[in-house]
């Protein structure tokens, strides 16, 4: 997985940073985590990107992205999030001022956190964590409410959605770019063959506001 100190960056190209937030229970080495690395190294792409393992706490979360954001030079990374990870890509997007691909996000987490208290187990580290009450709270700390600008947002949606009910998100990014695809599934099938869209929006929308 090929990551990067930002303070080694050299000349700006083109091609804008990127930032990659898995899921729940994810990690870099889920699936689409590695396709995007591998599509980005077959692509010959002149960006740099970080594909994070992120905290187990929303705080964690939160404190660990404002720091990688901000060692970003230039303008600022386009920022890529599946699932939970989506959540959190909007919510740095709208602080930061930055464009977001958003995949299945989960639009409201916190309501299913409440149902997911207790113990959980990484899918990919076997690492053991808990969701508590005090997480739920933070992440409706962390909701910005309604997005400044939802055209910096493109949401990328399959109906066959397993996990998350794909209308909240169609709704609450009414005023964004969506995408809506019938059946899939959470992992959003057609992942792979829309990184060049992805890409080509984050890449329009990284620069001046």
């Amino acid at each position: 997985m090929k990551t990067t100190d930002w303070s080694s960056t050299a000349l700006a190209t083109e091609d804008p940073d990127l930032i990659y937030l898995h899921g729940f229970r994810s990690a870099p080495a889920s699936e689409k985590a590695r396709e995007l690395d591998a599509w980005l190294h077959e692509s010959s792409y002149r960006g740099h990107w970080f594909i994070p393992q992120l905290a187990t706490t929303p705080a964690g979360v939160e404190e660990q992205l404002a720091r990688l954001i901000e060692a970003v030079p230039g303008t600022g990374p386009g920022l890529i999030g599946s699932s939970l990870g989506g959540f959190f890509a909007m919510v740095m997007a709208e602080r930061y001022g930055l464009p977001a691909v958003l995949i299945n996000p989960a639009a409201h987490p916190y309501r299913l956190m409440e149902a997911s208290l207790g113990e959980h187990t990484n899918l990919y580290t076997g690492e053991s964590f808990h969701v508590t009450e005090d997480h739920v709270h933070q992440l409706k700390a962390m909701d910005p409410g309604v997005l400044s600008h939802p055209e910096r947002f493109m949401v990328l949606l399959e109906t066959g959605d397993e996990t998350l009910d794909y209308r909240q998100a169609a709704e609450r990014f009414t005023a964004s770019k969506l995408v809506v695809h019938e059946g899939g599934n959470h992992r959003y099938t057609r992942f792979r063959e829309e990184l060049p869209m992805m890409v080509d929006f984050l890449r329009r929308g990284v620069g001046p506001q």
